[in-house]
């Protein structure tokens, strides 16, 4: 499901830096809105399975390219999921990007449906490009040989009939399946109108616990590159409330229906905003990306996982185990060390820490994520405080003195109060509360007079000192 994925997809767009991402079976239904399954910087494109079980398509278009044309008159089968847009790229050329999803239990009639349409996009449609994807679950195609074997199922002698009486290219030829008791077999399919536009289909490991593989490849064409949008923020620092407080307190509301004053509500408080709160171009943060290291290990341990389901051997299975583990540390490693960063500047900085915080906010729903001491992700509000004790501690602490505060002393020029107290008061006094008294040993002899407050009895002696609250 698309919606469990959306992590992985996230984190692979930030490794491969892609353009178009295609996907199938993303069980989505049309309740769930486009923000739940969006991607920072992306165009989502949708196509919900409107029968009960229910599978979809999607795509996602980086935002650099152009604004694509969403072709509503390709209409799919009840059992054939499909979505395809026109994209235009330099001058005159468009591409025409396709996405199709084909369930196993697909009756006849849409299969003709299917080839069908494939068969009228030449004639149907202008384009330079064609770039058609998706899991066509025919996996008895001959693809190697390309031709239109009987055996091979009436589909799959139809789509290969097609691909080529189109002078189409299937890029796709080793299996994309794997799963535990089954023969692995290729269902996934790469087909342009140009053999030079894919030069190699990469085969990576699965999403989570998917069964299909991932497939990655360059498609060579020249494209528009969109200027980036300017986006302009609310500037709340220069913003005039007294203004704004003035211009709410004159809205007079009359006798009407609740939904008529919450309209009329809402518009005020909008042109209040536009009057009283000025705009400002938002500095665009760019999402720091895993280093060549890493990236690196991350092509390797595909490698080792292909070779793993080719292969079949135990050592190969071995190999791509400890590669993946190894990724896993390197990535703990590598976010450890950039937040150890990040405090370090932080020290210099006490402002670094709080803008970090505040950049995690704005682009996380989730609270600020930490990690415990093994380097895995924790929301546990013991790490959480544990976290904010030792960093704010290391940020605001102070050295620690040799020696503890003491006052100033001061004269005074005449006594604070004219009470005098005399030597047996003060023994009497002491008789109570000094403990050489109360085990039966001698108190301090050595006091002099002073004068104090009525309600502070304070004596000195060349060794003790001694403060008492006298109850009135």
């Amino acid at each position: 499901m698309l919606v469990h994925k959306l992590c992985d997809i996230k984190q692979s767009v930030c490794v491969e830096r892609t353009f178009i991402i295609a996907l199938t079976e993303t069980w989505v239904i049309p309740g769930v809105s486009d923000a739940e399954i969006s991607i920072d910087g992306y165009s989502l494109f949708r196509a919900d399975s409107k029968r009960g079980r229910v599978r979809g398509v999607a795509l996602y278009l980086h935002a650099a390219l152009s604004i694509p044309i969403v072709l509503s008159d390709t209409t799919p089968a009840p059992f054939c999921d499909a979505l395809w847009l026109q994209v235009p790229l330099c001058g005159s050329d468009s591409l025409l990007l396709g996405v199709v999803y084909r369930s196993p239990s697909s009756p006849p009639e849409d299969d003709h449906f299917l080839i069908r349409t494939l068969g009228q996009l030449s004639s149907s449609y202008h384009f330079t490009h064609l770039l058609l994807g998706g899991d066509f679950n025919a996996p008895k195609a001959l693809w190697k040989e390309l031709q239109c074997v009987g055996s091979s199922g009436p589909f799959a002698a139809a789509l290969t009939e097609v691909v080529q009486q189109s002078a189409w290219t299937q890029h796709v030829v080793a299996p994309t399946r794997y799963r535990a008791g089954q023969q692995p077999s290729l269902l996934d399919l790469v087909i342009t109108n140009e053999r030079h536009f894919v030069d190699q289909v990469t085969i990576n490991a699965p999403l989570g616990h998917s069964d299909h593989c991932v497939l990655t490849f360059d498609f060579i064409c020249y494209w528009a590159r969109n200027p980036e949008p300017q986006t302009w923020i609310r500037n709340f620092c220069r913003a005039d409330f007294s203004g704004m407080r003035i211009f709410l307190n004159q809205v007079k509301l009359g006798p009407a229906s609740v939904e008529d004053l919450y309209r009329t509500i809402v518009q005020k408080v909008h042109e209040a905003d536009a009057m009283f709160v000025p705009k400002k171009p938002s500095r665009g943060r760019m999402s720091h990306k895993l280093p060549e290291r890493i990236r690196c290990l991350l092509e390797k341990r595909s490698q080792l996982f292909f070779k793993r389901l080719t292969t079949s051997d135990t050592d190969d299975e071995l190999a791509f185990r400890k590669m993946r583990n190894r990724c896993r540390s390197e990535i703990c490693q590598w976010n450890i060390r950039k937040q150890a960063t990040i405090l370090d500047l932080a020290r210099k900085n006490r402002n670094v820490l709080l803008k970090y915080m505040r950049h995690r906010r704005r682009n996380k729903p989730s609270a600020f994520s930490l990690r415990d001491r093994n380097g895995e992700p924790t929301s546990d509000p013991i790490v959480v405080s544990e976290f904010y004790r030792d960093h704010y501690a290391g940020l605001y602490s102070v050295p620690a003195s040799s020696s503890h505060p003491t006052l100033s002393r001061r004269t005074y020029d005449r006594p604070l109060t004219d009470l005098v107290f005399t030597v047996e008061d003060i023994r009497q006094l002491l008789h109570k509360i000094n403990s050489f008294v109360m085990h039966g040993e001698e108190g301090p002899e050595d006091i002099t007079r002073i004068d104090a407050k009525k309600d502070l009895g304070i004596w000195l002696s060349p060794n003790l000192s001694f403060s008492l609250h006298l109850e009135k």
